[in-house]
């Protein structure tokens, strides 16, 4: 009963809202990120770095800002660093780290660990915005490919997201596979071993010295030449599978047994009315202890809950309500099952 109420709560509260407050909050963030960028940055000249307050650093003019990473605990001084990001502004380069950030926290949940920290290399232990006066060492030199390469992976993972959204649409339509063949598991695996070597790559540069450099060099040119292999795989299978897609997207998500029409927005309404019905009939079944009548009607939620969770992944704006659903949904079926 719990998980149903958090459904229909869910949807009354998606309708009603709508992505307004969504859009305010993601726009405060921007708003209150830009101010941090502006009040406080650092300067890079002969080595040294010092820190200005209270200024804006949009106005300083140089060729490069940077960002430098260190290991998790570790103190944010000196050369220590494993890593850095670098950009052509302020802004650009804080945004490239909230992106690395978030990368770290999703590939993280991917491999089962949860949006986790990683334990050594991490990107939640910065120093930055830096505005780099000084010309770039050997170490930096070496950091930025490293970087690009990061951001190759990213790139990669962010393609399997896209992928793997287009084949969980498909599931349970004839041959959802079909012009795919067995390749998506095996892109799966191999998208996971790029994100492993990039984390082998970034902890190679806690141990950087002049003999470690031309072997990191070596092994960032070969796995470059294999995540280019990776990524028109990844465009090849994202193609594919959108047109997938797209082919049947023109074919009603909702069983007909339903018996519901009109557009998209409309079978959704009308199936959020049928779900808070069909909420009121189980809390009556229940009162009255029929079991009979709680599992019929329970079935008959979860068959609207598959439609709502299908009709919601449709729309690019809605689609992370389809996945809140589902998770409820799924929680649902469990239940039904005990």
């Amino acid at each position: 009963m719990k998980s149903i109420v958090v459904i229909v709560f869910l949807l009354v509260s998606f309708r009603s809202s709508g992505q307004k407050n969504a859009t305010l909050t993601r726009s405060a963030s921007m708003a209150e990120g830009v101010r941090n960028i502006q009040s406080t940055y650092y300067v890079q000249s002969k080595g040294n770095i010092s820190k200005v307050e209270n200024s804006d650093a949009s106005r300083v003019k140089v060729k490069e800002w940077r960002v430098r990473l260190y290991k998790k605990g570790a103190p944010r001084t000196g050369n220590s660093n494993w890593g850095s990001i670098s950009a052509s502004s302020a802004e650009e380069v804080m945004k490239k780290l909230k992106a690395e950030q978030e990368f770290e926290l999703r590939s993280n949940a991917f491999f089962g660990k949860g949006r986790v920290q990683d334990e050594i290399c991490t990107h939640f232990n910065p120093l930055g915005p830096i505005a780099v006066l000084d010309e770039d060492t050997e170490k930096v030199a070496a950091e930025k490919r490293a970087a690009e390469l990061y951001a190759k992976s990213v790139d990669i993972y962010e393609t399997f997201l896209e992928v793997k959204d287009n084949v969980d649409a498909l599931r349970g339509v004839d041959n959802p596979y079909s012009g795919v063949g067995n390749n998506f598991k095996e892109y799966a695996e191999t998208v996971k071993d790029v994100t492993i070597q990039t984390r082998m790559i970034q902890k190679m540069f806690t141990e950087f010295t002049d003999k470690t450099m031309n072997n990191i060099y070596q092994k960032m040119k070969v796995f470059d030449s294999k995540m280019d292999g990776v990524q028109r795989t990844g465009q090849q299978l994202k193609q594919s599978t959108q047109k997938l897609r797209e082919n049947n997207s023109s074919k009603s998500p909702i069983d007909p047994s339903l018996n519901i029409s009109g557009t998209n927005e409309e079978k959704i309404a009308k199936l959020t009315n049928m779900l808070v019905d069909l909420t009121n009939e189980l809390a009556s079944a229940s009162q009255r202890e029929n079991v009979a009548a709680i599992n019929a009607t329970t079935n008959k939620m979860i068959f609207v809950l598959r439609a709502l969770v299908k009709l919601y992944a449709l729309d690019p704006d809605t689609k992370e309500m389809s996945v809140v659903l589902q998770q409820q949904l799924n929680a649902l079926e469990e239940a039904s099952k005990q």
